[in-house]
């Protein structure tokens, strides 16, 4: 768990100061938060002190995540916290001290030497890694970081750090359901190599892991994204969804759709849900086929299946793939069986004008504006 102070006024420059558990010193000289633009700053002026982080588990609130900090006023002008007209500095408090909260605003001094503080919570689980060792080497690196290593996946997770090219299993995709970033463990290793206070904590944009997934079968490296990169992605996209029990990841399906910024329904509402055949209306609408029973005909009625025929498929494995990466690939989709048509009619015309006159290609072109009028 981190504690960043944010400078509050531009003489202080834009470095912020991330601090861990422990006591940190301000003033003008030979402290851990240097201030030398203001007179009223003595030179040994406060010190900030952070407790140990405490045990965290599924069970423990999450506003307690953060370990208590205290400002400490060792100055002779004072430091003030959230200052006001006729505000009194922290020394004429019992200690001299006062419990500091996320946001406040606290100034050293008379003048505007006044920072913001904000709050970093780091409370990773680690994923499959390749060893013990290597697991145990990370967890270091966590703990140095000023974060706190999680013995058991739970609610209170920030972070899910996994190898680069390691395969994606069910706790990628829980991570990805309940919007948890999955960072590679690289990430970890730049935040604990940092080399002072004031260095800027790395952007987990640039450590998002490529992974394995099978589509069809097959092994595919995959860019995971950022939830917030994957919320948008699908935002008014409707997925149509079979029986529950026919799909692998069933208790995970609809949170994925979500996280994704789709919503699910039954296949069983398409034929109210849908107004028209349009074709615009079409391509935002998609059926996951489940990977345990992909023919339709098998679970659905014979009527059902016609009333489905328009919309696009997509396998419960390729959707999967989707919203690991946040894009639809045109391979990701069985079109509709009215498009397999038009596709055919259209090559055979095509064909036809290579060789033959104008007046076929004239044909060609006003059966294509039948057929996306009729949208067969």
């Amino acid at each position: 768990m981190v504690w960043i102070l944010v400078p509050n006024h531009p003489s202080l420059g834009t470095s912020k100061y991330y601090l861990t558990s422990g006591a940190y010193k301000i003033g003008r000289k030979d402290t851990s938060v240097v201030i030398q633009t203001d007179k009223t700053v003595s030179r040994l002026h406060a010190e900030i002190i952070i407790d140990p982080l405490k045990s965290i588990n599924d069970s423990t609130d999450r506003t307690s995540f953060k370990p208590r900090i205290i400002l400490k006023d060792l100055s002779k002008f004072g430091s003030f916290v959230n200052r006001t007209a006729g505000s009194k500095p922290v020394f004429s408090l019992p200690n001299k001290e006062k419990e500091l909260n996320e946001g406040d605003i606290i100034t050293f001094g008379t003048d505007n030497s006044s920072f913001r503080l904000e709050y970093f919570a780091l409370c990773p689980f680690i994923g499959p890694l390749a060893d013990e060792s290597r697991r145990n080497a990370v967890s270091d690196l966590v703990i140095s970081a000023g974060g706190y290593v999680l013995e058991n996946w739970c609610s209170n997770c920030t972070h899910l750090l996994v190898e680069d090219g390691s395969y994606v299993t069910n706790l990628v995709l829980q991570a990805v359901a309940e919007r948890i970033p999955v960072i590679g463990v690289g990430w970890i290793e730049v935040l604990a190599a940092r080399g002072t206070l004031s260095s800027e904590f790395p952007s987990c944009s640039r450590f998002t892991p490529n992974m394995q997934w099978k589509i069809d079968g097959d092994a595919k490296c995959l860019k995971i994204i950022e939830p917030e990169a994957r919320e948008p992605a699908f935002k008014g996209f409707i997925f149509y969804v079979g029986l529950n029990y026919l799909y692998s990841n069933k208790h995970l399906l609809q949170s994925l759709v979500e996280a994704s910024g789709g919503s699910v329904h039954a296949i069983t509402e398409i034929s109210r849900s849908r107004a028209s055949s349009a074709s615009v209306q079409t391509l935002n609408e998609i059926i996951i086929v489940p990977d345990l029973e992909p023919q339709l005909h098998r679970w659905m009625s014979a009527e059902e299946v016609k009333s489905v025929s328009h919309v696009r498929k997509t396998s419960e494995d390729k959707f999967i793939a989707a919203v690991l990466t946040g894009e639809f690939k045109e391979n990701y989709f069985e079109e509709p069986a009215s498009m397999s048509i038009q596709h055919l009619i259209f090559s055979f015309l095509f064909f036809l004008t290579i060789d033959c006159s104008d007046v076929l290609f004239y044909i060609f072109v006003l059966s294509r504006m039948v057929l996306l009028v009729c949208d067969l």
